[in-house]
């Protein structure tokens, strides 16, 4: 967790709003409560609503029936090898690398500190070693574990009690390196998904061209 994020701004915009997390004015520590304790400590705030946020995200917040679904699910073992050629099981390209990193927005990095703009910014031969990282991810399946690792900031919701930790949502910052690869697989997917009209019609939110309006016009 990280303390010094929780800003009491008017910022409607979350991309604005993680964007100021540069700038270190306008930095507050309210005081938290739970029951009856009281938490005003930087250590104490950020272990709390870390607690908050896992809990709230658990398993214990699922119904019984979503619950069962979900296990029934967990216990059936997938199998992603083939000897059949799909297109989207090739090794990724230097054209999908840079298409990626131009349709990044200029985010706060995360742990690593590295930004899209010095990724953009990298000689060939670096773009090159990145590629061949990717590459390594996506045949021989492992993920590296820093990309798992995330600086989580405090956004306080709109008009909520600043000391109640539940009034707060979690944002959080993943390594640029993570989300450019997670792009390039999810391009992929996309144009498969929609290739192949696996995506029901009824829904429009997050697809390309679509938005919730066009369920409107189609009842």
């Amino acid at each position: 967790m990280c303390p010094h994020s929780l800003r009491q701004r008017p910022v409607n915009n979350y991309g604005k709003r993680l964007r100021l997390q540069t700038d270190i004015s306008g930095i507050f520590l309210p005081i938290l409560q739970t029951s009856n304790s009281v938490f005003s400590s930087p250590e104490e705030i950020a272990n709390i609503l870390g607690e908050t946020f896992q809990s709230v995200s658990s398993a214990a917040s699922y119904n019984s029936r979503f619950l069962e679904i979900k296990r029934r699910a967990e216990r059936t073992p997938i199998n992603f090898s083939t000897n059949s050629f799909f297109p989207y099981n090739c090794n990724f390209t230097m054209a999908e690398l840079k298409k990626a990193l131009i349709q990044a927005h200029n985010t706060s990095p995360g742990p690593d500190g590295i930004t899209y703009t010095m990724l953009r910014h990298l000689h060939p031969n670096s773009l090159a070693n990145i590629l061949f990282l990717f590459k390594r991810v996506w045949k021989e399946h492992c993920f590296p574990s820093s990309w798992r690792e995330a600086i989580v900031i405090s956004i306080l919701k709109p008009g909520k009690v600043a000391t109640d930790p539940l009034s707060y949502r979690p944002i959080a910052l993943t390594s640029c390196f993570c989300k450019t690869f997670e792009r390039m697989v999810n391009t992929r997917l996309v144009y498969v998904l929609e290739k192949e009209k696996c995506i029901s019609p009824l829904q429009s939110g997050f697809r390309k061209g679509r938005s919730t309006l066009d369920n409107l016009v189609f009842f």
